[in-house]
């Protein structure tokens, strides 16, 4: 089991800071729990990019749009893989730009970026991602059913980076958050 170590909002802005992140397009694949306690969740990360004047680029998948979960109303043969690991939907209808359905595998920081009314969502039904943050539009805009991999294109066109924090990865005490 990996211990944790609490996170503070001045580690998450010396963290920004040190990796020159400030300013700068960032899409984040995150694990909040690998966060230890953070005093405002999510909302606290989101923030400390959004105050370094960087733009949030978070996945934001929805693959419950993808086929039913149901036993019984799964084809066969449709290139689907029902052992995969996707959390089945907790939501129903059908997706647009405006809605907040997010796979539970998403994360926190995800759920949070999508539960802002300034957030910008890409148009891709299962493969969504969203952003936040003065570069949004020109990230998102060009997603679309042909174009599902356009926002990190234009994050490697605004020369934005990719961090991972804490997914897969363990941070040994003193080691950098990025």
């Amino acid at each position: 089991m990996m211990k944790t170590m609490p996170v503070s909002r001045a580690d998450l802005d010396a963290a920004i800071r040190d990796a020159e992140l400030g300013g700068r397009a960032v899409c984040v694949h995150s694990s909040l729990r690998s966060f230890g306690k953070l005093e405002g969740g999510a909302d606290t990360v989101i923030d400390a990019f959004l105050d370094a004047g960087s733009t949030l680029l978070v996945p934001s998948h929805s693959w419950g749009f993808a086929t039913s979960h149901q036993p019984g109303m799964r084809p066969a043969r449709n290139g689907w893989d029902y052992g995969m690991t996707v959390a089945a939907p907790a939501f129903r209808g059908v997706f647009s730009v405006d809605c907040d359905a997010v796979d539970r595998n998403m994360g926190a920081i995800p759920r949070a970026v999508l539960a802002r009314p300034e957030r910008r969502r890409g148009d891709h039904p299962l493969a969504s991602f969203t952003a936040i943050g003065p570069l949004a539009p020109d990230l998102i805009d060009g997603q679309c059913g042909d174009a599902v991999h356009a926002p990190l294109r234009e994050l490697a066109d605004h020369d934005g980076a990719v961090v991972m924090i804490g997914p897969d990865r363990k941070v040994p005490d003193g080691g950098k958050l990025y």
